[in-house]
């Protein structure tokens, strides 16, 4: 048997280790982009010039990370953890404050873009509005998830579709007037992989417990257990590898 019922797992153990895995993938994925991104576009070292390498990578790994911010929601939701609305607040405007830090220094550094709307303030913004739409039947988040993420992506790759440069925060805004923007995740289409996350949830996480579970995870929690470490500090290792990766190449290259 490759599965077990929730009632047999270690959920206070395992930490919902599949998640962590996940995510832990995700951020070493970023890594590797960024690593690639700052080689090419700041030491000058062609890697590729392949419009599906640049485009599609950030796409499946922020999809991954709002995907799981989705889905976390949803379980510390059902957990009682935002039984006080202040809580839910406290933890999605740290999120967004975070994300302004970072919108600050890279315009104030001048490194060829500028973090607008980045990751950070696209979690958390939508975790603050995905909280109040958690009540909603699963198809209809589900519908409304594909919706906003199809519009998003046709506005993405229409470059001629810019309503108001003021709404950069609101769907892709391709406007001469704004600097390159860096680490791009406006609401529209992104809100829709934080839909989708909570979908999930609502399918495989009722009442915040899986119905079910790989035992291959119990069987290689050891050799998981550094990618579930970057997963479980993955919002540190965002705000401090890009610095990091400088460093280091600068070491290298210059």
């Amino acid at each position: 048997m490759v599965t077990t019922t929730p009632q047999n797992r270690n959920t206070s153990k395992l930490r919902y280790q599949e998640i962590d895995i996940l995510r832990g993938i995700a951020a070493l994925s970023m890594i590797a982009f960024h690593t690639t991104f700052i080689i090419q576009t700041i030491f000058k070292k062609h890697i590729s010039s392949s419009l599906l390498f640049w485009q599609g990578t950030p796409i499946l790994i922020g999809g991954t990370f709002i995907i799981l911010a989705g889905l976390s929601l949803y379980i510390a939701v059902q957990k009682g953890k935002y039984s006080n609305p202040l809580v839910l607040l406290q933890r999605s405007g740290s999120l967004f404050c975070l994300g302004i830090l970072i919108t600050v220094s890279t315009y104030l550094l001048n490194i060829g873009g500028v973090v607008y709307f980045g990751i950070l303030h696209c979690i958390g913004l939508s975790t603050f509005i995905s909280f109040y739409l958690l009540s909603l039947p699963k198809y209809i988040l589900l519908v409304m998830g594909l919706l906003l993420i199809g519009i998003g992506m046709y506005w993405n790759f229409n470059q001629s579709l810019c309503l108001h440069t003021s709404l950069f925060w609101l769907y892709h805004c391709h406007c001469a007037s704004l600097r390159p923007m860096l680490d791009y995740y406006p609401l529209v289409p992104w809100l829709g992989f934080m839909l989708v996350g909570i979908v999930l949830g609502k399918q495989y996480y009722p009442k915040g417990e899986c119905v079910f579970y790989l035992r291959i995870f119990s069987k290689v929690a050891f050799y998981t257990r550094p990618i579930s470490f970057l997963g479980k500090h993955s919002l540190f290792i965002y705000c401090i590898h890009t610095p990091i990766i400088f460093i280091i190449l600068y070491l290298i290259l210059a």
